[in-house]
C-alpha cells in the first residue's frame, strides 16, 4: 500500500499492454477512467477502496455524467481493483456494482396504424420492397433493441 496511485496505474497499464495485449481503445478507456477517478478527489487520489469508489461514483453523478458512462468507469476501476488484489497491493478485493440503467420503452404502432401499414398497396418495385420489409419486421419481430 506504500505505492502511490500513479505508479500503480502505470504498472497496470503496462501489464495490460504487454502481458494481456489489450487494444489501444481499451487502454484509452482505462486512462479516461483513471483520470476521472483522480479528478474526483481534491488532493491526491487514494488507492481504490469501497468508500473511495462510492465517492467517485457520487462525484461523477453530481457532475451530471450519465449512468451508462459511469458504468464504464466502474468497469475499468473494478478491473484495476482485481489487479491490485491479485498483485498484493490491497488485502481485500473491492468490487463496485454497476448502476441500474433506465430502460427505454420503444413506441409501438396502434391498431389503426397497423391496419394502414398492412392495407397499403405499393405501386412500384421500390415501394413493394420497402412494404415487404416492413411487413416482415412486423410479422417476425425482427427489431434491434438496445
Amino acid at each position: 500500500m506504500n505505492n502511490p496511485l500513479a505508479t500503480l496505474t502505470d504498472r497496470f497499464l503496462k501489464e495490460r499492454t504487454y502481458l494481456k495485449n489489450v487494444t489501444p481503445a481499451t487502454l484509452r478507456w482505462y486512462r479516461i477512467a483513471f483520470k476521472n477517478y483522480e479528478a474526483s478527489f481534491a488532493g491526491e487520489a487514494p488507492v481504490p477502496s469501497k468508500t473511495a469508489l462510492q465517492d467517485f461514483v457520487v462525484t461523477q453523478r453530481d457532475r451530471g455524467i450519465r449512468a451508462v458512462t459511469v458504468n464504464t468507469y466502474i468497469g475499468a476501476m473494478n478491473a484495476f481493483c482485481v489487479w491490485l488484489h491479485e498483485e498484493g497491493h490491497v488485502p481485500k478485493r473491492v468490487k463496485l456494482s454497476k448502476l441500474r440503467l433506465e430502460r427505454r420503452i420503444l413506441a409501438v404502432l396502434d391498431d389503426a396504424q397497423m391496419r394502414t401499414l398492412i392495407g397499403y398497396r405499393p405501386t412500384s418495385f421500390g415501394q413493394r420492397r420497402v412494404h415487404l420489409a416492413a411487413l416482415l419486421t412486423l410479422d417476425t419481430g425482427v427489431v434491434r433493441q438496445n
